[in-house]
């Protein structure tokens, strides 16, 4: 940060950023909007960084986004929706502190090469909202995903949907 174009790599709280003020041009976020205990003070915080001219790069999924795991797991949306905030309230999270979105796009990310490495992957219990799971749900679900995976012929990925944000002045 500040120091003639060099990049600068940090892992830090985002509730209480340890920069000085107006020092960043890029400030980089991926998939840890629902692991944040005050999202409002981390955007403050983001924006108290922020430079003049920077940009805050979000890469998150939103309420919204189409998940495969929903028809396999009943209790995975409810899950979502507790934790996650919609695309409007990321928007107006940010735009509240003056900054104004400058782009907004929904992609779809491959996840699996097909449906039984997506079993694979799922069963590792990794996945922020599958974790939350009952393990009996989890268990009939695994059951229900292995059996669409055999009747599957491998020939399509397993795709999520991802929204990138970008914020600026």
């Amino acid at each position: 940060p500040g120091d003639g174009g060099k990049v600068a790599f940090m892992q830090a709280s985002a509730e209480r950023l340890p920069l000085e003020d107006a020092s960043s041009d890029l400030i980089f976020m991926s998939m840890m909007l629902h692991h944040l205990d005050d999202r409002a003070q981390a955007a403050r915080e983001c924006r108290r960084v922020l430079r003049g001219g920077g940009c805050i790069f979000i890469r998150n999924t939103t309420r919204e986004s189409i998940y495969p795991h929903t028809r396999f797991f009943p209790g995975f949306q409810a899950i979502v929706d507790s934790q996650l905030p919609s695309h409007d309230e990321v928007v107006a999270l940010f735009e509240g502190l003056g900054l104004r979105m400058r782009a907004s796009e929904v992609v779809a990310i491959r996840s699996a090469g097909s449906w039984g490495n997506f079993a694979d992957k799922i069963a590792l219990r990794a996945d922020s909202f599958i974790v939350r799971l009952p393990m009996a749900e989890f268990e009939d679900g695994m059951s229900a995903l292995r059996a669409h995976a055999s009747r599957d012929d491998g020939s399509d990925p397993v795709v999520e949907q991802v929204t990138f944000f970008v914020f600026g002045d």
